[in-house]
Formats: C-alpha cells, structure tokens, sequence
C-alpha cells in the first residue's frame, strides 16, 4: 500500500521562463521553495527534499494532449517530485538507505497527483505514460539544475 504522508507545501511557487533547461531548451519551470515530500510504500518511507532553484518540465504531457493533462495545474507537486527522483542526483532514498526504483518513483508521482487533486482518469493517463515511456529517461538520468546567482548542475557543487 502507498500514502502520501506530507507534501509541504502543498502548492509551491513555480514560474516559467527562461532559466536555461538540462535538455538544451530555453524554457522551462522553476521552483521558488523546497519543497518537502514524505510518502510511504509498504514498508519502506520515503522522506526527502526537492530544493528551490530545481528547474524540470512539470509534466511531460504531448502539446496535443494538453487539453486533457495540462502539464500545470492540479498535478504540480507530482510531477516535480517525479522529475527530481529520475534526475542525476543521489535521488529518494528510505529510512534505510534505498534508493527509490522507476516503479516507485512512478507510482509516488500517481499518488502525489491524486493529494494534488488531479481527477483519477486523467492521473491513470500519466501514470500509464511514464511506465510506458518513462525508461528511456531513467536510463538517461538528466543532469539537475539548480538555480541561484547563476545556474549549475548539482553535481558541481
């Protein structure tokens, strides 16, 4: 069984704009607060904090499918926490070390959209979307961003 125990905050600040990608592209969203994640799957309790100055892609959603999954809205906190577990980082890890699988990381974004208020039908559309194509930036692992006085891969310190 999974749970999302705590997001704080629930709705965090995010802007689009111009930060300069991980993909090369010229935009894209930032976040302006940590943003605290805690969700449990059986036994295992993930806790970790998706720092301010994160820049992601919110949801990963076809333009000609916006309509149906706009990739703001309802599901921002999923779709954030999902972007920093598959990115280049040391990732979610449990109380005893773990690092968090594909699978999880997929199934926390599906419960993270439902704490967000997403509708069921539209958040079992992105889960099936990232089981479905999501390997593909996993097994790539983006490089995170962070943003400050300048942007800088977190790997840099």
């Amino acid at each position: 069984m999974t749970e999302v125990m705590c997001v704080k905050p629930k709705y965090p600040a995010v802007k689009y704009g111009v930060f300069g990608r991980r993909d090369g592209e010229d935009q894209c969203w930032k976040l302006f607060e940590n943003m605290h994640v805690k969700w449990k799957n059986g036994n295992q309790v993930f806790d970790f904090i998706v720092p301010k100055g994160f820049l992601n892609d919110m949801g990963s959603v076809p333009r000609g499918l916006w309509w149906y999954i706009p990739p703001t809205g309802p599901g921002n906190i999923g779709f954030i926490a999902h972007d920093w577990a598959y990115s280049d980082h040391p990732g979610p890890v449990d109380q005893n070390g773990v690092k968090m699988t594909r699978e999880q990381a997929d199934a926390m974004m599906k419960d993270l959209l439902e704490y967000g208020g997403m509708r069921i039908d539209r958040r079992f559309v992105a889960w099936r979307g990232v089981r479905r194509g999501g390997w593909l930036s996993w097994k790539k692992k983006a490089p995170v961003y962070l943003t400050g006085k300048k942007k800088r891969r977190i790997s840099d310190g």
